[in-house]
């Protein structure tokens, strides 16, 4: 009628959506999406975006250590190119107030996993880069692994050291004022140690916030 408001789809509907578009095993004609065990939704037979990202990672590391530095680097970059994010350019699982509140009512860690595995995925990947001198891959991952974990100091101080190594000494002062942010300190003595390296590497005699210096 009119004035009436469409109703909302169900999830239910949803998720029978989603096992129609996915469709049958053509081997043995089960679903690919089954039924739920335990409210849990298991996809078989099929490779997801979280298990390619993890096998990537595994062989970026297998190549590092064998000394193919820029094999690794393509697989670590193959691996984060499967990050989905929003325009606003922050992980899909924070785009809502409350996001995936829904995992913590049951018994599946994988996908409060997922966040750590893309943290050190983007971590070691911005690290090789800046080996390499690849400082825009360096940055893209860093920035990846920031919005990941924004708690964390180490995608910062990943992100000041790109900055230095790019001549970009306000962009530099600004990220100590977060990397100082996030650890609640007023000066880089009371950070970690690694955030003391990075903070000294770039502005060796910095007593304080970078913003006072100016």
């Amino acid at each position: 009628s009119e004035g009436a408001h469409p109703r909302p789809v169900t999830v239910r509907e949803l998720l029978s959506a989603v096992r129609k578009w996915l469709g049958h095993n053509p081997v043995d004609g089960s679903q690919y999406m089954p039924n739920a065990e335990g409210g849990v939704y298991r996809l078989k037979s099929r490779l997801l975006d979280r298990e390619l990202l993890r096998r990537l990672h595994k062989r970026a590391q297998a190549k590092a250590d064998a000394i193919d530095l820029q094999g690794a680097l393509a697989d670590f970059v193959q691996a984060l190119e499967l990050v989905r994010t929003h325009d606003e350019g922050l992980p899909i699982w924070e785009y809502t107030s409350q996001p995936y509140s829904w995992v913590a009512t049951i018994e599946h860690p994988e996908g409060r996993q997922l966040p750590a595995m893309i943290s050190d995925v983007s971590y070691e990947a911005a690290e090789l880069a800046l080996r390499l001198g690849n400082l825009e891959i360096a940055r893209w991952a860093a920035e990846i692994g920031h919005a990941v974990t924004p708690e964390s100091d180490r995608p910062l101080c990943q992100l000041l050291l790109v900055a230095k190594a790019a001549g970009q000494i306000e962009v530099a002062k600004g990220l100590v004022d977060k990397i100082l942010s996030v650890n609640d300190a007023t000066g880089p003595e009371e950070c970690p140690p690694w955030a003391v390296e990075a903070i000294r590497a770039v502005f060796p005699a910095s007593p304080a916030r970078a913003s006072a210096t100016r």
